[in-house]
């Protein structure tokens, strides 16, 4: 992991309310498509603190660099680093029988680094490298996902009122990213605009 500073400006900071969600067409089709495979969803966690940050790349150079062809916005590619801490992993058909037991899997920070992908004329998204901070995880999700899996020690600091998020990563291998992110503040989230680069990322 090199050293990485980055600058994130966003309209809002897009939240679901656990009672009062916001819910548009590409949701449901997205959750009818996901229940509609046998076995899936495998597990499901609760996702705190989710925060995004977006940049934009050349579009030959990141295509070399993943195997399915890349969902453009306009023309352009983006690549997104997303951080938040999961809690309450659990099986989907069980989930309060099988809360305690994933317990010692559950609490984690993750840091994921994503691109936005198109397979069997599906948008998607392809998960380039994944940074987790509890280190029973590593072994047990690489089979299971089949995801790229990586151990990190993680601090981070996020403060929504002042716009500030700062990020610390130590790997294995000396490996270590430090992430500083500055972005506009609002009282009350909203939707995104329908069509926008915001609703897309």
């Amino acid at each position: 992991m090199a050293a990485l500073q980055g600058k994130a400006t966003t309209k809002a900071m897009n939240t679901i309310d656990v009672e009062h969600r916001v819910v548009n067409a590409q949701n449901l089709a997205a959750r009818e498509r996901m229940l509609s495979v046998r076995g899936e969803p495998l597990f499901v966690a609760d996702l705190v603190e989710l925060f995004f940050l977006h940049f934009e790349v050349d579009a030959e150079v990141l295509q070399r660099e993943v195997p399915f062809p890349l969902d453009l916005f306009e023309g352009r590619a983006f690549v997104s680093l997303v951080s938040f801490q999961l809690e309450r992993l659990r099986l989907f058909e069980a989930p309060s029988l099988t809360e305690a037991v994933f317990a010692p899997f559950t609490r984690s920070h993750f840091l994921n680094v994503r691109a936005y992908v198109t397979n069997r004329g599906e948008p998607g998204i392809y998960f380039m490298q994944e940074f987790l901070s509890n280190r029973l995880s590593i072994p047990f999700g690489r089979p299971v996902y089949g995801l790229p899996y990586h151990y990190a020690a993680a601090r981070r600091e996020i403060d929504l009122k002042r716009g500030r998020m700062e990020l610390e990563l130590k790997g294995t291998e000396q490996r270590r990213l430090e992430l500083r992110a500055s972005f506009d503040s609002v009282e009350t989230p909203a939707p995104c605009e329908a069509g926008s680069l915001t609703e897309f990322l």
